[in-house]
């Protein structure tokens, strides 16, 4: 399948860098940016205070790598290794639209008279180039043990829900043809799935809020419409779809089961466009397809009765 369109969902990310007066020698990538290795905080209460925890992001998915990573960088005012608590405290930040939790860990250094326990707060939900708290140093740059984390899955789902339900509630998003020279059906992602059912809901009068999206739209992964192809003077209907990743692993269908078929269940799944009949639709998960594969009742005139197309950028 040739691809006609593509769509980037944006992730702006706001970073705080502070200067200080004289720049230490040795400094590290960090982005774009180069940032010291081992950055001071100007703040005593930096990483003390639940308001100021350490702002390392990532979110809940790789938070725990990340504090580990920190911590591993970390070191005390003499340069000793740190001992992390194994019990982890934690409380919702107060204020917060977004609802961060925010950990404290138990930190624990030999001091000249005897072991010394700080209190430190961290923050998985923000991001900023990462410091050291007052009264402690550094054993490898923080800033490559906590780099600019990944995109968080949870809202970058949410931001491509809305993104989509904006834009068909306002224009039409083609799908994407299976096949650019003969009308096989097409192939649909998950923001055109979305922006598809946001047209017809803005159509009948009834437009969805791209600020609360449905649990059923949420879910939606891909799919795909097959269409019966000609053959002289019949057509020969499709019975199977089949997309794979880059990988050759095949897509798993969403749910399981037999195909879409019939007028009433194609139309509410593909609100808008031309079903002729024998048509069939699948619902896939997320992942990228590579390649497809349609299978049809029959070959045209000795030809195969597969078809397999590939997705090219």
């Amino acid at each position: 399948m040739t691809r006609t369109r593509s769509h980037v969902v944006g992730v702006l990310l706001v970073m705080t860098v502070g200067v200080a007066a004289q720049q230490p020698a040795s400094q590290v990538q960090l982005g774009i940016l180069r940032v010291p290795a081992c950055q001071p905080a100007s703040d005593p209460e930096y990483g003390r205070v639940a308001t100021k925890a350490i702002p390392i992001g990532g979110g809940p998915g790789y938070m725990a790598a990340r504090k580990r990573s920190y911590f591993n960088a970390l070191r005390g005012p003499q340069g000793q290794v740190l001992r992390i608590a194994s019990t982890v405290g934690s409380s919702m930040l107060p204020g917060d639209p977004e609802g961060a939790i925010i950990d404290t860990h138990g930190v624990t250094y030999d001091g000249e008279s005897g072991p010394v326990t700080i209190t430190l707060y961290m923050d998985a939900y923000h991001y900023a180039a990462p410091k050291a708290p007052a009264g402690f140093t550094c054993g490898a740059p923080l800033a490559t043990a906590v780099p600019i984390p990944p995109a968080d899955p949870f809202k970058v789902t949410a931001a491509l829900v809305s993104l989509a339900i904006e834009h068909g509630t306002k224009t039409d998003v083609r799908p994407i043809r299976l096949d650019t020279s003969t009308a096989r059906g097409y192939f649909f992602d998950r923001y055109a799935l979305i922006a598809l059912q946001a047209r017809a809901a803005a159509g009948a009068g009834t437009p969805l809020d791209p600020a609360k999206p449905s649990k059923e739209l949420e879910a939606l992964g891909s799919a795909v419409l097959a269409y019966p192809v000609s053959c002289g003077s019949r057509t020969i209907p499709p019975t199977n779809v089949e997309l794979v990743t880059a990988q050759q692993v095949a897509i798993a269908r969403n749910p399981a089961g037999e195909p879409l078929r019939g007028d009433e269940a194609l139309a509410k799944a593909f609100p808008g466009l031309p079903v002729p009949p024998g048509s069939i639709g699948f619902y896939f998960r997320g992942a990228q397809p590579a390649q497809g594969k349609i299978t049809y009742a029959e070959g045209c005139d000795g030809s195969p009765a597969e078809a397999t197309s590939t997705e090219t950028d």
